[in-house]
């Protein structure tokens, strides 16, 4: 098989840089992302198939009080303790069995609109 070389500009070259993990080339990510496999390359949290970019602020209400937590390191960041699914981190609020994905409103990195996290799930066929 003949190689082909791409061009890419120095802005993107960084960001495939930035999203390797481990021993991945720049053609590993490009594979992954091609290949649209919900995975994470960086810190984002990937869960039921949707992406939250690391820095995506959560905020959720109970009983009048606003919680605030935040997508760092692969997962969602409240009071310190880093949570798996959305639906664990509004149970340590509300104490009992709580849906997450229609607990909390999210807002992604520079967008200005918070919106359900539920809204915005994805399924396996979109």
């Amino acid at each position: 098989m003949k190689l082909k070389m791409i061009e890419v500009d120095s802005n993107t070259l960084k960001r495939l840089l930035t999203m390797r993990k481990d021993n991945m080339t720049c053609c590993d990510v490009v594979k992954l992302l091609l290949d649209n496999q919900a995975i994470t390359l960086s810190d984002d949290w990937v869960i039921k198939n949707t992406r939250f970019p690391v820095g995506t602020t959560f905020k959720g209400r109970h009983l009048g009080v606003e919680y605030i937590g935040v997508v760092k390191d692969s997962g969602l960041v409240l009071n310190g303790k880093k949570y798996q699914s959305p639906s664990a981190a509004a149970m340590s609020i509300t104490n009992t069995q709580t849906n997450g994905w229609g607990f909390w409103d999210c807002l992604f990195p520079n967008t200005t609109e918070w919106r359900r996290i539920a809204s915005i799930r994805r399924t396996k066929n979109s």
